[in-house]
């Protein structure tokens, strides 16, 4: 799980006070109890629990939080050259100030909105402990099958996080389209990895 968007889950649909009330988001929050019933799901946590026991850079989905994060990422061991964060957006946008207030190169992942919408709603529904009423995948909607994302602000919140980071005078963020990565992945790595390195 990405830090910020572990972040602003534990702030938003796993806090039992967010939108209580809301019809979509009780449901949701029901029909998880229902599954975290299931040996299935049972099996799942007891696997990521002992990952939290066996390696040092795992934590319990519980520990994130902006602060925790914000200084995680600060810490310098000796001995490490960089450290890469995957993350979402929608999770940092309205939290800048939780950036970690080290060097940094910011790098935006962009695709066609034909294809990330479809992604994310097949994840959702056909990958996730959420039953959605038997409704199929031409009759679901995005803004019901996760009530608690930005789903229909997704594109202009990655676009205002670029255009404030731009306007802020740091490096120029990279933008990197989701099927050049794809089509040499080994080249086109080495050289982000080169960019990074050498504009930080």
């Amino acid at each position: 799980m990405e830090p910020y968007m572990a972040s602003n889950l534990n702030e938003t649909i796993f806090s039992p006070t967010w939108r209580k009330g809301d019809p979509a988001i009780d449901k949701m929050r029901s029909e998880a109890k229902i599954a975290e019933e299931q040996s299935h799901y049972k099996d799942i946590k007891q696997r990521e629990l002992e990952k939290v026991e066996r390696y040092p850079n795992v934590w319990t989905q519980q520990t994130f939080s902006y602060p925790w994060a914000k200084k995680q990422l600060e810490i310098n061991p000796q001995g490490k050259q960089f450290v890469f964060i995957k993350d979402q957006s929608c999770a940092i946008y309205d939290y800048m100030d939780y950036l970690p207030d080290v060097p940094t190169r910011h790098a935006f992942l962009i695709r066609h909105p034909m294809e990330t919408y479809p992604s994310l709603k097949n994840v959702m529904i056909n990958e996730t402990f959420i039953d959605f009423g038997k409704v199929s995948w031409d009759e679901s909607d995005l803004t019901d099958v996760v009530p608690y994302l930005p789903v229909k602000g997704f594109f202009e919140i990655h676009r205002n996080m670029w255009k404030k980071l731009k306007e802020n005078g740091g490096p120029e963020p990279i933008i990197i389209d989701g099927h050049d990565s794809l089509r040499s992945q080994r080249s086109f790595y080495q050289s982000f990895l080169g960019l990074t390195k050498n504009r930080i």
